[in-house]
């Protein structure tokens, strides 16, 4: 990663917002899982989300180090990023690629709680569904392969940003 990134600071605050979302979420998670008896299925899947949270968390809180702030249209440069994410971060719009169509399409990560917003022009999904978590850390570039119960949908990361 670069040594700094400029970026606006509403969308840090978004990225900001995400990551706290994500830490409530994997404490909330964490602590049902110690009160619950283990062993089921449910409790492994449980397991391998919180995880793949914990991964987010931290690569997360490790790319915030590299940004700095820039108030809107004060910096060249972050006017430039404005909206650039190097990974797909929670609130982050992805826009993917169907390797066997060449359709390219946006979809929003959201929060489990925010699922049920109205889409504006994306699909959103929750970071809990299996695209969220199949989409959540990629990175331009990347393929991802989601289980589907009519086959492994297959896409390519092409892009992420924050809507401004």
């Amino acid at each position: 990663m670069p040594d700094t990134v400029a970026m606006p600071r509403k969308t840090f605050e978004a990225v900001l917002g995400g990551l706290l979302e994500i830490e409530e979420l994997l404490a909330q998670l964490t602590h049902a899982a110690r009160t619950s008896r283990g062993g089921s299925r449910g409790a492994a899947q449980s397991a391998g989300v919180r995880q793949l949270l914990q991964r987010y968390v931290t690569q997360v809180e490790e790319w915030i180090k590299s940004v700095t702030v820039a108030e809107e249209d004060e910096d060249e440069a972050a006017a430039d990023a404005q909206g650039q994410a190097p990974m797909v971060m929670v609130g982050a719009v992805a826009q993917v690629m169907d390797p066997d169509t060449g359709e390219v399409f946006p979809i929003r990560i959201v929060g489990p709680n925010q699922g049920d917003r109205p889409a504006q022009e994306e699909q959103v999904v929750s970071v809990l569904s299996p695209i969220g978590q199949a989409l959540l850390l990629a990175r331009p570039g990347d393929t991802i392969r989601v289980a589907a119960p009519m086959g492994t949908l297959t896409y390519v990361v092409k892009s992420v940003g924050y809507p401004l």
